[in-house]
C-alpha cells in the first residue's frame, strides 16, 4: 500500500463522525433494527418507546442518556409516571419493550440488567379495561354520515371519488377489523382468490398483518360492496391505473375531476384526517375519534352477535395471544340481567295434579337433572342464530 493511500485512509477515518457507543439512543436504535426482526411498523413502535425513555432520562439528569443511566430505579420511576397518565395496556407495552432492550444490552455485556429483568410484569386479568369500541347505534350513525357524503360530494368540498374511497376505508376498519397499517397497504386487488372466486358466496380479504403474517378476513356484504364500488371508481381515475395500492393518496381535485397529485402510500395521519371528521359528525366523543376505535368496534360488535367464537375472532383480527382478544368479551352486570331473568323464568309451571301430589307427599330436595337439562337447552336456544360473517 502506497504512502498516499495510507494518508488518504487516515484522513477519511479522522473525518468520519465518531459514534458514542455508550449513548442509550445509539444502542436502542441498533436493538430495534437488529434484534427485533419484526415489520417496519413494529420496529418504529419500539424505536419510539426507546426514544421517549431516553428523552425522559436526559430531561431528568440534564445530560444525554447513557447506557449506565438505564437502571432498575430509573425504569420503575418512569413506569410510575406512565401509570399516572396512560392506560394499563400502554404501560404494559412500554414495560415489555424496555425489558427487551435491557435483555439485549445485558447479552452484549454493556449493562448488568439482572435487577431490571426481575421487575415483575402483571399478567392480564379479568379486571383489564375492555376495548372501547362503538356500540351498534353509533356505528350505524358513522356509516350514515359516510354514505351521506356520497350524495353531497357533488356540491361540497369533498369529491365523489374521495367520498367513495373514504366509505370503503371506514368499512374496512370498522366492518372488517383491519389495523390502519393493514388497510393502507392493501393491494389494488385485495381479495383472496384462494378462498373464494368472489363471484358470489363468501368474500375474503388477503391481509398482511404484523410480522408479515398473511391471514384471510371474511367480509360482510356491505363491506364487500363498498370495496367493489371504490375499485370501480378508481378505475375511472387515470392517475391510479398503475397504482399498486388500493387506498392511495388522492390529493386535491381539480375542476375537471382529475387528481394531479394522486398516488403513493396513504400516511397514518392521512387516515386520521379521513376518519376523524366522519366520527365527530356522527357524535363520537373526541377522545374516541380515532381509526383504531373502529377496529375495536368490529371486535365488540362481533362478540355481541349470536354464536360468536373467541378463537375465530382471534384469527380474523390477527391477534397473537387470545388474552388480547378476550378484552372484547367483557360484559357488565346490567347487560346480563335480561338473560338471567329469561333463564330463571323458563321453569315449567306444574300442573294442578302435580301440585296436589306435592302437597300430600313432601319430598326432600334433589337434583332435577331433567329440569337442569331443559334450562341448558333454553340457554342454547337463546344464543342460537346466524352469524353475519360468512365462512
Amino acid at each position: 500500500m502506497s504512502a498516499t493511500t495510507i494518508t488518504t485512509t487516515a484522513t477519511l477515518a479522522l473525518a468520519a463522525p465518531i459514534v458514542d457507543q455508550t449513548r442509550l439512543t445509539v444502542q436502542a436504535e441498533r436493538a430495534a433494527r437488529v434484534m427485533m426482526r419484526k415489520s417496519p411498523e413494529t420496529q418504529r413502535t419500539y424505536q419510539g418507546i426507546y426514544t421517549r425513555f431516553a428523552g425522559w432520562l436526559a430531561e431528568r439528569d440534564g445530560v444525554d442518556a447513557s447506557v449506565a443511566a438505564f437502571t432498575s430505579d430509573a425504569l420503575i420511576e418512569y413506569l410510575e409516571g406512565l401509570e399516572a397518565r396512560c392506560s394499563p395496556a400502554t404501560v404494559k407495552k412500554e414495560r415489555a419493550a424496555l425489558r427487551k432492550l435491557a435483555r439485549y444490552l445485558h447479552q452484549l455485556g454493556v449493562l448488568d440488567a439482572t435487577v431490571i429483568l426481575m421487575i415483575e410484569i402483571p399478567t392480564m386479568t379479568d379486571i383489564t379495561t375492555p376495548r372501547q369500541g362503538l356500540d351498534r347505534a353509533t356505528w350505524e350513525r358513522v356509516l350514515t354520515v359516510a354514505r351521506a357524503r356520497l350524495a353531497s360530494s357533488t356540491r361540497g368540498r369533498t369529491s365523489h371519488a374521495a367520498a367513495v374511497r373514504d366509505l370503503a376505508l371506514i368499512q374496512v376498519l370498522g366492518g372488517a377489523g383491519l389495523r390502519s397499517h393493514e388497510a393502507r397497504t392493501l393491494p389494488a386487488n385485495p381479495f383472496d382468490q384462494g378462498r373464494s372466486d368472489n363471484q358470489g358466496g363468501s368474500v375474503y380479504l388477503r391481509v398482511h398483518g404484523k410480522g408479515n403474517k398473511i391471514r384471510p378476513v371474511p367480509l360482510y356484504a356491505d363491506v364487500a360492496d363498498a370495496l367493489h364500488a371504490w375499485r370501480q371508481a378508481r378505475e375511472q381515475l387515470p392517475e391510479l391505473v398503475s397504482e399498486p395500492l388500493l387506498f392511495s393518496r388522492l390529493g386535491t381535485s381539480r375542476v375537471d375531476g382529475s387528481f394531479p397529485d394522486a398516488g403513493g402510500l396513504l400516511s397514518t395521519n392521512g387516515v386520521i384526517r379521513i376518519v376523524r371528521p366522519i366520527l365527530l359528525a356522527a357524535g363520537v366523543p373526541v377522545d374516541q375519534a380515532h381509526p383504531h376505535t373502529l377496529r375495536h368496534t368490529f371486535g365488540r360488535l362481533y362478540m355481541a352477535s349470536p354464536r360468536a367464537e373467541l378463537s375465530r375472532l382471534q384469527r380474523i383480527m390477527g391477534h397473537a395471544s387470545p388474552d388480547t382478544t378476550s378484552r372484547y368479551v367483557h360484559t357488565t352486570s346490567p347487560s346480563l340481567a335480561p338473560n338471567t331473568a329469561a333463564l330463571t323464568g323458563y321453569a315449567p309451571t306444574p300442573s294442578p295434579a302435580t301440585k296436589r301430589t306435592a302437597a300430600a307427599k313432601p319430598t326432600a330436595p334433589r337434583d332435577d337433572r331433567g329440569a337442569r337439562h331443559r334450562r341448558d337447552r333454553a340457554g342454547e336456544s337463546m344464543t342460537a342464530g346466524r352469524s353475519r360473517v360468512v365462512d
